[in-house]
């Protein structure tokens, strides 16, 4: 017999056993403490239950699940390293040969840098109109005074012969005599600031400076007021600061303000600013001022306690302009605000006018005027004089604005070039470069970059030998806007473009005349160091994986012992990127004759090393389900080894591994998973077999030749690994049957394959014949109709002989079912709590309801329809009943290990629903006992034999 392979190889072993002799077992750890990657457990007794089984005479007896040969072993969970690294190699490229055509490259020259105009030539548009504005306005601040006689009105009484004890006299409204306007200078309003000046200038031309009263508070309703007529004039000295009295009883204050909103949570209670101005309004309305707001927000925008204190004006051009109530609490994040702020993400300065464009373009709420002050006080762009957007959020904005309606795209990039006309041509091929690059990728990405996306980049090429070239004068002007640019480059736009940027990085570094400690991932290190012309002395090295210290090393010397190395050329670049309690760091070092201590292992979350020949990077990668182990040799080369149907040993070195989605795994922190590309060997005649590796662990494709055509059937089977789990449900679980519980703790010490669907009928055909059973026809749809008799004597036999020696074909246990079919949740499903049919196929009706009988899709649906569980299974609840092995078994509170019901019984165990049954029959733990066929199907398990391997 050939005994099965440790999860890891015997050096990972002897390692962790020589780090500590007291000899106990080691097991995983996913928690916080590491002991060098294992943590220490104590061994777990196993339990030897007997299990009782009824054979009947007329039957033969199948073979249950394989035991163990020494059920009095004691049991313990395998050693397993927690993560690992793999090395990925690739040649750098020759670089290109420049084209002879293309003009030769020189510094840029002052015509080059020269803005196309002189001032900005975006049109400013006001808020709302002023004929809309002012009417409003007047109404609510006007008084009412009595003119001559009203000839019109007293002709009509006489006609209708009424008697009057008066004559009608002419009302007359006018401006209130004592208005005074206050307006919120805070630096939150800085958007609007100039519809202030507008709304002092017009209200100026039609009141009048007498009577009129114009303040400004830049702090707040306790900082003091400032006359806007003292400001407006320039005079040498600053206005005199003024603290507030309330005008006189009788007085109109138009206060012009966000009361708080803007910088202040919006989903929690009234922020100490807000309390300010409503005490502040209480004070005026005390003294028998009357008091209007008028304030730039969105419905969705105003707070109830203000507008329960004082009429509100909505100065949008959503609004109804009459004193609106807001039946509810503001919300947290206004509706199209996420919009707005991915179109700022390609738009480096976004001045008030650019804004107010941009929010007029907005394609969910164009004309909420809210919106402009939230973008500009948002904890993700930073405001002052403009608004930008946080390097740290502009590459979830940037992916918002790749998803953007492309007429859109245009639009946006008309409107920027517009408003920023005027400004310097760093900035303007920077954000034509970056806005280039993103539509490009909007689009797919596989068409070359266009006329716009050429020009930026010829601009930047011309400014790598700018900054190589220039004299000290001209140094000092372009070198904090190109560092500045550096700092602010998004990582896509830089990888898309990384030669040019890297050179232009290396060029800044080495004009600055300090050593480049630390690096952006973007940057080619081969481009990087062929631009440094003083590169230093170069020496031999190793790159270290130390175990005892946790660490990454650069060291002279050769690997030790508790060390894993690899040898470095001289002259090599090594750029580490390493997650830190102040974000993701980089650094970038080059060989030396001192140890370097790069970062901690748990730290790293990525090396790359470039000698100038080739590039190998060292990803960290989380261990695969699935694998009956891993190990890394001493030169960091990682392999696998998968579970064979022919029980060898296949080995998966580095060649065939990748990682999947390893940079979205770094953005969220997470150690990326394996792709194991998959390996093919013939079985029989009939009968393929690939193995590999995905998403959700290793995988076995077994393809069977149809008996009736060409066409191929191919089943995947996944690899269930050993664990423990809660079978049966809580007390607590909705519509939770008696035969379910009591819940108790199950151990499966053996894994299995098991098939992620329900046998398809077209499998049936090619491995049976004969007829079809099932009623729904369909070479995708579930088998059903069939005896848990016709799977054990007519179809697995069959199978049988398509397998090798060693694997063995059966129908799983109900624990195994069970464990399976949760993939390692509680919940009575394995998505969660609650049902629909988007998850599962089922009959939605209750059998209490006078409804309609059936709810849903009357049919089995294909295999495959329906998302699969965590482990790749899919259709465990609903569709089709399963056969298992065994009957149903009684339920108690001990602890099993590989429990089994009773086999040969006419009765045995079905599980997962129905199409034709209700939610609650899907349930994980749901158990019935049937004999009868009735649209029941079967998932197939596979199991290795050792003491049948060859």
């Amino acid at each position: 017999m050939k005994p099965l392979r440790a999860q890891v190889a015997r050096a990972d072993l002897l390692r962790a056993l020589a780090l500590d002799d007291t000899r106990q077992h080691l097991t995983l750890s996913a928690g916080e403490q590491h002991w060098f990657g294992y943590q220490r457990v104590q061994a777990e007794q196993r339990l030897d239950l007997a299990v009782e089984m009824a054979l009947p005479e007329a039957k033969p007896s199948p073979v249950p699940p394989a035991r163990p040969e020494t059920p009095t072993e004691a049991q313990h969970a395998s050693l397993r390293m927690e993560h690992a690294w793999l090395v990925k190699t690739q040649p750098i490229e020759a670089p290109t040969q420049r084209d002879e055509t293309t003009p030769a490259l020189a510094p840029l020259d002052e015509a080059a840098t020269t803005a196309q105009a002189s001032q900005p030539q975006g049109q400013r548009e006001d808020l709302l109109p002023w004929a809309r504005l002012m009417p409003v306005l007047r109404r609510h601040l006007s008084q009412s005074r009595l003119g001559g006689v009203d000839v019109t009105m007293l002709l009509r009484h006489l006609a209708e012969q009424h008697s009057l004890r008066r004559l009608p006299r002419v009302q007359r409204s006018r401006w209130n005599p004592d208005l005074v306007v206050v307006l919120d200078f805070r630096d939150a309003l800085w958007p609007y600031r100039r519809d202030m000046h507008r709304l002092c200038q017009r209200l100026l031309s039609e009141v009048g400076r007498t009577g009129l009263s114009l303040r400004v508070m830049a702090h707040g309703p306790a900082g003091g007021w400032t006359d806007w007529l003292e400001e407006q004039a320039c005079r040498p000295r600053m206005p005199q600061v003024l603290d507030w009295v309330p005008p006189a009883p009788g007085s109109c204050v138009l206060l012009v303000s966000d009361f708080g909103w803007f910088g202040a949570p919006a989903d929690g209670p009234p922020s100490p600013l807000t309390q300010r101005w409503l005490r502040w309004v209480a004070q005026q309305q005390k003294a028998q001022v009357t008091v209007l707001g008028l304030a730039p927000l969105g419905a969705d925008q105003l707070r109830p306690e203000v507008c329960r204190r004082l009429p509100v004006l909505r100065w949008s051009p959503d609004g109804r302009l009459h004193p609106e109530r807001a039946a509810s609490p503001p919300s947290a994040e206004p509706a199209g605000l996420a919009p707005l702020l991915a179109m700022v993400a390609v738009t480096r300065r976004v001045d008030p006018p650019l804004m107010r464009a941009l929010r007029r373009l907005n394609p969910v709420t164009p004309l909420h005027a809210g919106l402009e002050g939230a973008a500009w006080n948002h904890p993700h762009t930073q405001g002052g004089r403009v608004c930008t957007l946080r390097p740290q959020h502009q590459v979830g904005y940037l992916a918002r604005f790749r998803l953007l309606p492309k007429h859109l795209h245009a639009q946006q990039d008309a409107l920027r070039r517009q408003h920023h006309a005027h400004l310097r041509a760093l900035l303007v091929q920077e954000e034509n470069l970056l806005h280039a690059v993103q539509v490009r990728l909007a689009r797919g990405g596989r068409q070359p970059p266009g006329e716009v996306e050429q020009t930026a980049l010829r601009f930047f090429q011309h400014l790598v030998l700018t900054v190589q070239q220039a004299d000290a004068a001209t140094l000092r002007n372009w070198l904090p806007a190109v560092q500045a640019y550096l700092n602010e480059l998004d990582a896509l736009t830089a990888s898309v473009h990384r030669q040019v940027f890297s050179e232009l990085m290396a060029a800044v570094v080495q004009r600055r005349g300090q050593p480049a400690q630390a690096l952006p991932g973007w940057v080619d290190v081969a481009a990087f160091q062929s631009a440094q012309t003083a590169p230093g002395r170069a020496v031999q090295g190793y790159l270290v994986q130390d175990l005892r210290q946790r660490r990454w090393l650069i060291q002279p010397q050769p690997p030790e012992a508790g060390q894993n190395g690899r040898a470095l050329a001289p002259a090599t670049q090594v750029v580490v990127r390493w997650q830190s309690q102040a974000g993701e760091q980089v650094r970038a070092l080059r060989l030396g004759s001192a140890v370097h201590d790069l970062a901690g292992l748990d730290e790293v979350v990525g090396v790359e090393v470039n000698d100038g020949r080739q590039v190998f990077q060292l990803l960290p990668v989380t261990r695969p389900r699935g694998i009956l182990g891993w190990s890394q040799n001493k030169d960091l080369a990682l392999s696998l080894m998968l579970p064979d149907l022919r029980f060898k040993e296949t080995t998966i070195a580095d060649d065939l591994l990748r990682p999947h989605n390893y940079w979205r795994a770094m953005l969220a922190g997470q150690r990326s998973q394996l792709i194991i590309d998959t390996i093919h060997f013939t079985l029989h005649e009939g009968c393929i077999f690939r193995i590999g590796g995905d998403d959700f662990g290793s995988y076995l494709d077994l393809q069977f030749n149809s008996r009736r055509g060409k066409n191929k059937v191919v089943q995947r089977f996944r690899w269930i690994e050993p664990g423990s789990f809660m079978m049966g449900s809580p007390k607590t679980e909705p519509e939770r049957n008696k035969n379910e519980g009591p819940q108790h703790r199950v151990t499966l010490t053996q894994g299995f394959w098991l098939a992620d669907t329900a046998c398809t009928q077209a499998l049936w055909l090619a491995v049976a014949g004969g007829e079809n059973p099932s009623i729904f026809k369909g070479n995708e749809l579930p088998v059903e109709n069939v005896s848990w008799d016709d799977v054990m004597n007519k179809f697995i036999p069959k199978l049988q002989t398509l397998l090798p020696k060693g694997a063995e074909a059966i129908l799983p246990s109900e624990a195994q079912w069970e464990y399976a079919c949760r993939a390692g949740t509680q919940t009575p499903f394995n998505f969660g709590k609650q049902i629909n049919p988007e998850l599962v196929n089922y009959n939605g009706s209750h059998p209490y309801n006078n409804g309609p009988k059936s709810i849903g899709r009357k049919k089995p649906v294909p295999s495959k329809t329906l998302p699969a569980n965590n482990w790749g299974l899919f259709q465990m609840h609903g569709n089709v009943w399963e056969w298992c092995f065994d009957a149903p078994r009684v339920y108690t509170e001990e602890t099993q290990t590989d429990p089994l019901g009773p086999i040969g019984n006419d009765s045995h165990a079905i599980r997962g629903g129905s199409w034709f049954f209700y939610a609650g029959d899907a349930r994980s733990a749901f158990r019935y006992p049937d004999v009868k066929p009735r649209n029941i199907g079967f998932r197939l398990a596979l199991r290795l034999i050792p003491s049948q391997g060859a």
